[in-house]
């Protein structure tokens, strides 16, 4: 409930210089509630970590196999079916990206060249080495 005020209220107080017509120089004015919800919350979790003993550090060899090792049957499915279905829906933003900047670069004869590649790099990257592990 309280994030749902703070949204609102950085909603209302960025909108205040748009409504008023402000000149550029207040542009300042519209990102400022969003820095201090930024700095905010990266205290909050830098100084407010709770860690659970049983996982392993971050660091360490053959983490991901250490952490499913920790995890019952009920959280494995859920990391697993999670994690599957964040592959897929990046793999299709991927493919959708790489159209429409593709069909982009095609109707306004701006060069998207390097763009391109770098999401089909990422497409590529995505599929077959993500896969294979």
């Amino acid at each position: 409930m309280k994030v749902r005020y703070i949204y609102i209220t950085q909603l209302l107080i960025s909108l205040i210089p748009v409504k008023e017509n402000a000149s550029e120089k207040y542009i300042g004015l519209i990102f400022l509630p969003f820095v201090i919800a930024i700095v905010s919350s990266i205290m909050i979790v830098l100084f407010h970590r709770k860690f659970d003993s049983r996982y392993p550090k971050i660091g360490e060899k053959h983490y991901t196999e250490k952490i499913f090792k920790t995890m019952d049957e009920g959280e494995r499915r859920i990391t697993l079916v999670s994690m599957y279905k964040v592959n897929q829906n990046n793999t299709a933003l991927l493919l959708i990206n790489i159209i429409l900047i593709g069909a982009f670069s095609i109707l306004s004869d701006v060069n998207q060249t390097v763009t391109l590649i770098i999401l089909i790099i990422l497409f590529t990257y995505n599929r077959l080495f993500i896969k294979g592990e």
